[in-house]
């Protein structure tokens, strides 16, 4: 019986596709293919990161801080900044819970001793430099709104003595919507942290750093101004 020409042609193509499964035929069957809504998942993700990068220089955020105190009781003669990492919002209730500071955080970055001398100076914390880096930046990243806190102690008489920060949610840092944002773009509506970002490093650039000492009521004045930068993994 003669088949049709049609139905020889789809026989042979099935035939061959049998042939490119059978184990030990030298034609590998063809990959499967990314399901579409993945593939236009890992898009979007491809187009952000390098809208990012053009952006920011290669920075998923920026909190940019000056920080000026007067009547400080001793001469200053250098300054610690601090980066603290807390898990978890604060308390709730009618009393704010507890900010983020040194006694309570979870993970903390120092900077070394900074003076006068430092204007300019850039500060880099990544995983060669601190031991609970991938720690820090899974907080950053997980979606949650943990807690974050930016503070100056004073060097005075060879001791360092607290000094002032800013404490508080992670969306008070990245989300562009609150005036204390800073000038990133990188969160917007829905976003509490960094989620979604690959974070390489964390650096301090420290752009202005000034003290001053009034030897007749033996008081100082501190003026710094820097910015800490979220970075881009490479």
């Amino acid at each position: 019986m003669n088949m049709p020409r049609t139905l020889k042609n789809w026989v042979t193509v099935f035939l061959f596709a049998i042939y490119l499964v059978i184990p030990g035929t030298s034609i590998a069957a063809p990959p499967e293919e990314v399901p579409p809504i993945l593939q236009g998942v890992s898009d979007r993700l491809d187009a952000l990161e390098a809208f990012v990068r053009r952006l920011h220089g290669n920075k998923a955020a920026l909190i940019e801080r000056d920080i000026f105190l007067e009547n400080v009781d001793g001469m200053v003669d250098g300054v610690l900044i601090k980066l603290a990492f807390c898990s978890g919002p604060s308390e709730p209730g009618p009393v704010p819970g507890p900010g983020c500071i040194s006694n309570n955080a979870n993970y903390e970055f120092t900077t070394g001793t900074l003076t006068e001398n430092d204007n300019g100076a850039v500060v880099t914390f990544n995983a060669d430099s601190e031991p609970n880096f991938v720690e820090v930046v899974n907080l950053l990243t997980n979606g949650d709104d943990d807690r974050l806190n930016v503070s100056v102690e004073f060097l005075i008489n060879n001791s360092f003595v607290a000094g002032t920060g800013v404490s508080g949610e992670e969306r008070s840092f990245f989300f562009t919507g609150l005036p204390e944002a800073g000038p990133q773009v990188s969160s917007g509506i829905g976003y509490d942290d960094l989620e979604g970002f690959d974070i390489g490093s964390i650096s301090l650039s420290l752009e202005r750093i000034y003290f001053s000492y009034n030897e007749i009521d033996g008081k100082s004045s501190v003026t710094t101004r820097f910015g800490v930068f979220f970075e881009l993994a490479e």
